[in-house]
């Protein structure tokens, strides 16, 4: 425990443990729903939409799409369609109907052989143990404004959208105590960010679940305001839906409220409303992402900006990002920030 002084991250008390070699055997437990998607991933869309209707109705059961299905089909639709509806009413108070029709899903399982095996084996994903370390530094050369300036970032903990996911949950950002200082060739050296909390959860909707996404950070920026630069505190948040066009694949969207402290608008604590939507790309060895968002402040004031993002993994801990971003604002007033970073995780 010796080095765990200021955080100590769940992941790596387990490194922690595997360095000192006290981990003799380790066994994956597949949460209900990661169960439930992975045997419907396998299963063709007639089989699905199948799945779904008998969980609501066990009368299905006598359909001709039903009956056409093999006998080991069958067992293996009636047994998912029990365990979605059990899913479904997890912490919920247990309603008249939905007993009677998991009974009745149930009793008709039972009267398959007992020979044909519902289960399913679920590979294991990538240890989280093994994925990038917890922390970061980031070297990064840029230009801001027609400005040239070289970006020093660190990163208490964890995790962005676009670093390596190998190990963590596709689409989850959790990032405490973010700092980026900037030397400018003609503002010289100052703080450019500092990300208190940064949440970002893009988890994707379907057919049988429907998640809420949802972001909330919260810190210190410089933002460009009526022509002058200045570093500005904001509490933000949003929520809306993701979607999984192409496996790997997710879109999202979401509405954003904003709460900025900033010396150039007309309140000490100004409120906007937003949008946030985007593209996020896992490839084998790299990550994209496209985002569009903007805000309008009460104080008549609007950014829109255009975000680029692509992350290039060379090994675990090590990549080398690159960043665009073009923004506009009220009066004509545009800009780009064009940046291109070494990252080391530790």
């Amino acid at each position: 425990t010796d080095e765990f002084v200021v955080t100590a991250i769940p992941v790596d008390t387990v490194r922690a443990i595997e360095r000192e070699k006290l981990i003799e055997s380790v066994k994956y437990r597949p949460a209900r729903a990661t169960k439930i998607q992975f045997i419907l991933n396998s299963m063709p869309a007639e089989q699905r939409d199948i799945v779904l209707k008998l969980s609501n109705d066990i009368n299905v059961a006598r359909s001709e799409p039903f009956t056409d299905l093999t006998t080991e089909q069958q067992k293996k639709t009636i047994d998912l369609a029990h365990k979605y509806l059990r899913y479904q009413n997890t912490g919920e108070a247990r309603e008249t109907a939905i007993v009677k029709r998991s009974y009745q899903l149930l009793e008709l399982l039972n009267s398959y052989p007992a020979d044909i095996d519902v289960n399913v084996i679920i590979p294991p994903p990538y240890p989280p143990e093994k994925s990038h370390g917890s922390k970061r530094l980031t070297l990064a050369p840029g230009q801001r404004k027609q400005n040239k300036y070289i970006e020093l970032g660190f990163k208490m903990s964890f995790h962005d959208l676009e670093d390596n996911k190998d190990g963590f949950l596709e689409g989850a950002q959790i990032n405490i105590g973010s700092i980026k200082v900037r030397a400018e060739e003609n503002t010289g050296l100052h703080l450019y960010q500092l990300d208190l909390v940064d949440i970002f959860s893009l988890t994707p909707r379907n057919r049988f679940f429907s998640p809420l996404s949802w972001k909330v950070y919260t810190g210190f920026e410089r933002q460009l305001t009526r022509n002058k630069d200045q570093l500005t505190y904001h509490v933000t948040g949003g929520g809306g839906g993701t979607w999984e066009w192409l496996k790997d694949h997710q879109f999202y969207a979401l509405a954003t409220l904003r709460l900025e402290n900033n010396r150039r608008l007309k309140n000490v604590i100004e409120p906007a409303i937003g949008f946030n939507t985007g593209l996020l790309s896992h490839f084998k060895y790299t990550t994209a992402h496209l985002e569009f968002s903007g805000e309008q402040f009460e104080d008549s004031i609007f950014r829109l900006r255009v975000q680029y993002t692509q992350n290039f993994v060379f090994s675990t801990n090590h990549s080398i990002k690159l960043f665009v971003k073009h923004e506009w604002q009220e009066n004509h007033v545009d800009f780009s920030d064009v940046n291109l970073g070494y990252q080391y995780y530790f």
